[in-house]
């Protein structure tokens, strides 16, 4: 029986299945081979056909901000059509890092720039030494997170004794993409499933490979 998938960006983070085709909305060039990568997720068959949409079809305009509209030249969406349509099929991972570099050419713009400075240049890295005080304890939570736009990444914990494995053997990448971003607004109503006297945060909500994480 044929199986359809309708979904959110959410796609581009921790699911793990394989699919025929997949159909995208413009985005920027990064969103798009993140979501590539979860169409043909086990890599144990011919490439997935992958179709990028030149419009948005919803009338939401996630990534307006990055020069205007979409179809301004300027704008991220718009390098990142212009690049794909320059690639000859079948796509390498090497064609889409030249393509993903060509974008990004030019770095951060709009709202990326300013959250890239804010990260970069902010008081906790800047001023380690001087601001770190052993022995001292500082609510971060409310400090640096909350009333941000981000996400922040949990664990579930049905998946604690598989990422510590991971780490063990010194496997942190694969680690790594255990963990699940969660809007940033949601910490609020999640803190009774929250343990964040762990690094990182443990959510004990159903998780499996298919479904993603069930809030």
């Amino acid at each position: 029986m044929p199986k359809v998938l309708v979904a959110t960006q959410v796609v581009e983070v921790s699911l793990d299945f394989d699919f025929d085709e997949g159909f995208f909305e413009p985005a920027p060039i990064d969103a798009l081979v993140q979501r590539m990568g979860r169409i043909h997720r086990q890599g144990m068959r011919t490439p997935a056909t992958v179709v990028v949409f030149t419009g948005q079809v919803n009338s939401y305009q996630l990534y307006c901000g990055c020069a205007g509209s979409q179809h301004d030249p300027a704008c991220r969406v718009s390098r990142s059509i212009r690049e794909l349509r320059q690639l000859a099929n079948p796509i390498s991972e090497g064609d889409l890092v030249d393509a993903a570099d060509r974008v990004y050419e030019t770095g951060f713009t709009g709202d990326d720039d300013r959250a890239f400075r804010e990260g970069l240049e902010h008081p906790d890295i800047v001023a380690f030494e001087r601001r770190l005080l052993a022995g001292a304890h500082q609510d971060w939570v409310e400090h640096v997170i909350q009333g941000t736009n981000g996400t922040v990444e949990l664990l579930p914990t049905c998946l604690r004794e598989e990422y510590e494995f991971r780490k063990k053997k010194g496997l942190w990448i694969e680690a790594n993409a255990m963990l699940v971003g969660v809007r940033v607004q949601s910490l609020a109503w999640l803190r009774p499933k929250l343990n964040m006297s762990d690094d990182p945060w443990l959510i004990d909500c159903p998780y499996t490979a298919e479904r993603g994480l069930e809030l």
